[in-house]
């Protein structure tokens, strides 16, 4: 199937390899890959879905516990996004704080990430699907966000920095996400993602890692996927 290759770049062998997951007693169908080892679910979720997860906050819901944003949710999402800046000042050093670079960040929430760049003296930008999270981001930290999906997002600029977090496990067509990443970056200019690994599995157990609006699971050790997904 046509849908189903857009996982992996080359005509792959995928094999069911888990039926269970969170979300209300769902069938969570994932495949894995036989070359790759790259796990997705199959089928991929519909436009009308995609917009009442993202866009109307059913993800809000249950993934940020909450479809407005607390003051609560606020000091936790600036503690997790003060990591992320930690980790990207271990690799741009000196580098994090030249001044008039541009930085897109991609899934931003309310802009916590984004706050510590424009610090550092980044000229900032976001998307984030939810009108509430954008909202309050533009209110809260004087942020320019986009209130829409990236695959949707049009822009003659080009950034020196994107960043995703969390985000890339949610896309149907992965290839053409990063190939639209890639396009938009600046000569010498970096992606910097994160996200779940089957490596490195959270909550209580199997069951759980593996949840129904995760369609994509990467593997850290796998070479190859990263390889096929990025290039």
């Amino acid at each position: 199937d046509r849908r189903q290759r857009q996982m992996c770049i080359r005509d792959r062998i995928y094999t069911q390899t888990k039926n269970k997951g969170r979300n209300n007693n769902n069938k969570v169908l994932n495949y894995i890959c036989k070359k790759c080892g790259f796990i997705a679910i199959y089928p991929r979720i519909n436009t009308s879905t995609k917009d009442i997860l993202y866009k109307e906050g059913e993800f809000s819901i249950s993934a940020r516990q909450s479809s407005v944003l607390t003051t609560e949710k606020i000091k936790k999402s600036e503690f997790t996004s003060y990591r992320y800046f930690n980790i990207l000042s271990n690799v741009l050093n000196d580098e994090l704080y030249q001044k008039n670079k541009k930085c897109l960040e991609v899934g931003c929430g309310s802009g916590s990430f984004l706050r510590y760049m424009k610090a550092s003296g980044w000229e900032v930008e976001g998307i984030e699907p939810d009108k509430k999270f954008s909202d309050k981001g533009k209110v809260i930290y004087d942020l320019n966000i986009h209130n829409d999906f990236f695959e949707d997002f049009v822009t003659e600029k080009k950034y020196d920095l994107i960043a995703s977090f969390h985000v890339i496990e949610h896309v149907d067509k992965i290839n053409d996400y990063l190939q639209k990443m890639y396009n938009l970056l600046n000569e010498g200019g970096i992606i910097y993602l994160e996200c779940p690994s089957i490596d490195y599995i959270y909550g209580d157990d199997i069951d759980f890692f593996f949840w129904d609006v995760h369609i994509n699971t990467c593997l850290l050790y796998t070479s190859d996927a990263a390889d096929d997904l990025l290039c």
